[in-house]
């Protein structure tokens, strides 16, 4: 709902994603693991478990299974991870840690934040769907 609602941001949050991609912050950002730890970590291929699922699946043929599992990482990786992203980045609930523990490049939330965990999306959900 929040991407339908600005739908017309989407070209420029994408163009952010791409340039930003490939600056020296992104290429730091990458040497820490940060990027890489959430990417194994965002379905069950990097954890290594979703084989023990598909073993218990009732198919004809293996290579139907296979491609079941195989089409389930692209939906979490692509659809899931990037709508979450588009959310964050949408309604401006992030903060962009500079090179200090207390330096911000870009400050939009509080500071106590954890970057690691899912205030982001549960800030960007409520500022545009409130609860109360």
């Amino acid at each position: 709902m929040i991407i339908a609602l600005n739908i017309t941001e989407i070209p420029g949050i994408v163009a952010m994603i791409v340039s930003d991609a490939f600056t020296p912050m992104a290429g730091v950002g990458a040497a820490i693991g940060w990027g890489v730890k959430r990417g194994v970590y965002s379905n069950e291929a990097g954890q290594g478990t979703g084989p023990h699922a598909a073993a218990a699946a009732n198919v004809d043929h293996p290579a139907q299974q296979g491609l079941v599992q195989s089409f389930s990482i692209y939906i979490d990786t692509l659809l899931v991870c990037s709508a979450t992203a588009f959310m964050i980045l949408i309604t401006g609930a992030y903060n962009v840690h500079g090179a200090g523990a207390e330096m911000f490049i870009v400050q939009n939330v509080a500071a106590d934040i954890a970057a690691n965990g899912p205030a982001f999306t549960q800030m960007a959900i409520e500022s545009t769907m409130p609860l109360g």
